[in-house]
């Protein structure tokens, strides 16, 4: 069975990169989909999350972060591979913005950024 980009990403990962992939699974937006499914195991999705993508996530719609500008990069965060935790095969945080493809301006409302659970994280580096 191929394992695909989408396989590895959350829900709540696809919906910062607009993409509608992920649509079934609203009730568990942090775990990957091919976890979900069962064609991945969580270890194996997180190896293959920072080897495969670099621990990446490659075009994302930066609005979500309240940044002028339509596209940037944010982190794929690790996933808790702890079999005891209640969180296991979660991401452990929310993605972080860390650049963006024109110069950032910060606007003064967030749009909405999806089951985050916190206030959603920049850190661009110039």
């Amino acid at each position: 069975m191929e394992i695909t980009r989408g396989d590895l990403l959350t829900y709540q990962e696809h919906c910062l990169a607009g993409s509608t992939l992920g649509e079934g699974y609203p009730n568990d937006p942090y775990r990957p989909i091919g976890v979900i499914l069962g064609k991945i195991s969580v270890e194996e999705s997180q190896r293959l999350r920072q080897e495969k993508e670099e621990g990446k996530l490659w075009n994302v719609l930066v609005g979500k972060w309240g940044v002028k500008g339509d596209w940037g990069v944010a982190t794929l965060e690790n996933l808790e591979i702890e079999t005891s935790s209640q969180r296991y095969g979660h991401t452990k945080s929310d993605p972080i913005l860390i650049e963006v493809f024109e110069e950032p301006s910060l606007r003064l409302k967030n749009m909405e950024f999806p089951f985050s659970r916190s206030t959603p994280r920049i850190e661009i580096k110039r």
